[in-house]
């Protein structure tokens, strides 16, 4: 998808949303002919697709926080590893709206010693931020809300970021979780900001949800034909 089509930034007005949509008159295949179509990058390979929006769920206390942590210090710390599997090189985000910072930083001692690395490996290409007893829905009154805005705007300053995660879905969208339009539409203004974080670089999103709501609005992830092996995309 070019520039001049990618999804309009949050917190725009959605009763405008149809006047930002690309007509399909102009949608002319032509406009591929000699062109190499890009390959499927994936941040964890055969799992995670870059610039989209990848659900991880499972029911509480699993260990859903951990597993985030553990991909954001692998893709970080350039271990080139995380769970058997191929992963980019790069920086990493997390969104905690459960753990306080004790937790979080208790935690990644713990991974550190457990992978091998230390800060000074990870300083300046690892950002954990604890929102823990805030208010930061990402989503409220079916539509973006500011702060979902304001966090754009900060992810876009992260240079070469490769992976966000967002924890968890019961704090950051304050939507109806049995509303199958206002999830879906949720779920889409996340892989717009995805599409728009590729614009320079590449990133992806956990979401854990309800493991029964995932299941209505997941799709499969597999190994694409054409996909780019995560060695080849490392910064």
């Amino acid at each position: 998808m070019d520039e001049g089509r990618r999804a309009p930034p949050n917190g725009h007005d959605q009763d405008e949303d149809w006047r930002t949509l690309p007509p399909i008159d102009l949608a002319d295949v032509v406009r591929w002919r000699g062109q190499e179509p890009a390959e499927i990058v994936f941040t964890v390979e055969g799992l995670v697709p870059q610039g989209m929006v990848t659900l991880l769920t499972s029911i509480g206390g699993a260990g859903k926080t951990l597993l985030q942590q553990m991909a954001g210090t692998a893709v970080a710390s350039g271990t080139a590893n995380f769970l058997g599997r191929a992963c980019v090189v790069g920086r990493a985000a997390g969104v905690y709206a459960e753990d306080p910072d004790s937790v979080l930083h208790l935690r990644q001692s713990r991974i550190n010693s457990q992978l091998g690395v230390g800060y000074d490996r990870l300083g300046g290409r690892l950002f954990l931020q604890s929102y823990f007893g805030l208010s930061v829905q990402l989503w409220r009154n079916r539509r973006p809300t500011p702060f979902m805005a304001a966090l754009e705007q900060q992810l876009a300053r992260i240079e070469a970021l490769r992976l966000l995660t967002l924890d968890n879905a019961a704090l950051l969208y304050a939507g109806d979780e049995n509303s199958r339009p206002e999830v879906t539409e949720f779920l889409a203004t996340l892989n717009g900001l995805a599409d728009r974080l590729t614009l320079s670089e590449s990133c992806y999103r956990r979401m854990p949800a309800n493991p029964t709501m995932a299941r209505r609005y997941e799709s499969p992830l597999g190994r694409q034909p054409g996909s780019m092996p995560a060695d080849r995309c490392s910064s």
